[in-house]
């Protein structure tokens, strides 16, 4: 059986380069070709198996799948990553798909589910693959519990969330401003009870809509703690959060919903209580989605200019390699007003 002392003394100093293949032979003392073999999945003997595996996990080694190539630019890969698909991830991808494409670039999307693990996992396939440039929505939990990402030698854009710590480039949404436009139109409409089911703590893009909503209502009626409920961005948060805020004694005339998920779980029981919109409760969603143009009357709905983010992104990356201050792109929303707001009852 080989032992760990068999092998190659491995320098426990901090390594001025990656390992190479040819470093993971010299540790095995075996030849070049027999790890080729190994890293191929063809068939070497036990023994060199078991050296070459031991000498791997000494060295950190990592394969470079994306070809026979130790410049980890040459791989013309574009990794892109976030939690999940909805309306607005997909657009973006889309767009990034197609811009990247006209560099002679490709783009590897993949998921996660919010886990240190699987987002560990995701950075190792990048890695392997010798991207040279990350696109990531932030996902604060993840991303803080995740070692490899602030050791990923690429350049990285993150949007949508932010990460506070990582040295990168951003293309962030301007949330507090996109709430109080919100806000503000419904102040213009006579309202002075609004609601406001938040998104999920510890996000960046949740805290500045939060304080665009703090802001723009103690500019006007006063802030009331007890109307900001929910605290996630699902549609069932929506949904949950409504009754808590209709079951009130004196309930909001108006509803904003941090994401456009949650707007629709609220539509879910304005339907459940046969309310009627706007009449009985104006609703804004921080988020838009072709479903909020067939409903009646149409959502109204702070829109993500998809072109503005992917244009913004495509920049940050073919300007990559200049000496440039690493300052965030903010993204200006627009309010669409399709018929979900009006007057409160008592005005109208």
């Amino acid at each position: 059986m080989t032992s760990k002392e068999d092998l190659e003394p491995v320098p426990t100093m901090a390594r001025s380069r990656k390992p190479t293949i040819h470093d993971v032979a010299r540790a095995a003392d075996v030849a070049v070709g027999t790890v080729s073999r190994f890293l191929n999945g063809r068939p070497i003997r036990s023994s060199s198996q078991e050296r070459i595996e031991m000498a791997i996990a000494q060295l950190g080694f990592v394969k470079n799948v994306a070809a026979a190539t130790i410049r980890k630019d040459a791989s013309r890969m574009i990794g892109f990553l976030v939690s999940s698909y909805d309306e607005l991830q997909i657009a973006i991808l889309a767009g990034l798909t197609a811009r990247m494409q006209a560099r002679g670039r490709i783009v590897l999307p993949l998921t996660h589910d919010g886990s240190p693990d699987t987002m560990s996992n995701a950075l190792r396939f990048f890695e392997e693959h010798r991207i040279e440039a990350l696109i990531a929505s932030g996902d604060f939990e993840a991303m803080q519990a995740s070692p490899l990402l602030t050791g990923l030698d690429t350049h990285i854009i993150l949007f949508n969330n932010d990460v506070p710590a990582l040295t990168c480039d951003r293309v962030l949404f301007n949330d507090a401003s996109g709430i109080k436009k919100a806000v503000d139109h419904l102040l213009g409409l006579g309202h002075r009870r609004i609601g406001l089911i938040a998104g999920r703590p510890g996000h960046s893009s949740a805290e500045g809509r939060l304080a665009g909503y703090l802001r723009a209502m103690a500019g006007g009626p006063g802030v009331d703690q007890s109307l900001i409920v929910g605290h996630d961005w699902e549609r069932q948060t929506g949904y949950f959060a409504g009754i808590e805020l209709f079951d009130r004694p004196d309930p909001p005339t108006a509803i904003i919903c941090a994401s456009y998920l949650s707007a629709l779980g609220l539509l879910d029981l304005v339907r459940e209580r046969g309310l009627c919109v706007p009449k009985d409760l104006s609703i804004i969603s921080f988020g838009d989605c072709d479903t909020f143009g067939l409903i009646g009357p149409g959502i109204d709905a702070l829109s993500m200019p998809v072109k503005k983010i992917v244009e913004n992104i495509d920049y940050l990356y073919a300007s990559r390699t200049k000496d440039r201050p690493r300052t965030p792109a903010l993204v200006e929303l627009e309010l669409i007003v399709r018929g979900s707001s009006g007057q409160p009852a008592l005005l109208s």
